[in-house]
């Protein structure tokens, strides 16, 4: 059993009992007075945390909100482009070989996002960002 409410920000604060108290002893410390606040079993919050900054509470249970799902995934795939963009251009300032080039890591950056961007749900927003992470984190 878990409590859930809304923080002041729009997402979802999930409080975990400690043992010895009552699920309702926790909570009226735990949750800020005048709060809302449910106490849901552990299978109605979402067992990826990936996306946790996107987790919004809809009645009892923890849903993630694509929209906000797919800007942390841009803000991803942007720094693990970013990161492989440098590793490159130092490998070249450096004379050693590099598996792509700037263009090449630019134009499938632009692939990923339009292909994001087409996404339906969180899966589908994971796959797009483990699959760019993938190929191109590894070189």
């Amino acid at each position: 059993m878990k409590i859930i409410y809304e923080t002041p920000d729009g997402g979802v604060a999930v409080v975990t009992p400690a043992p010895g108290k009552t699920i309702n002893q926790i909570a009226s410390t735990a949750v800020p007075s005048g709060t809302d606040y449910s106490i849901i079993e552990d299978s109605a919050i979402p067992t990826s945390r990936r996306f946790r900054d996107a987790w919004q509470k809809s009645g009892t249970t923890v849903v993630v909100d694509v929209t906000k799902a797919k800007l942390i995934a841009v803000q991803s795939l942007r720094n693990t482009a970013l990161n492989v963009i440098e590793k490159c251009q130092e490998k070249t300032e450096l004379g050693e070989a590099v598996a792509y080039t700037k263009q090449v890591l630019l134009a499938a950056y632009q692939t990923a996002l339009s292909t994001l961007q087409s996404k339906q749900t969180i899966s589908d927003i994971e796959y797009c960002v483990d699959q760019f992470s993938t190929v191109y984190e590894q070189n």
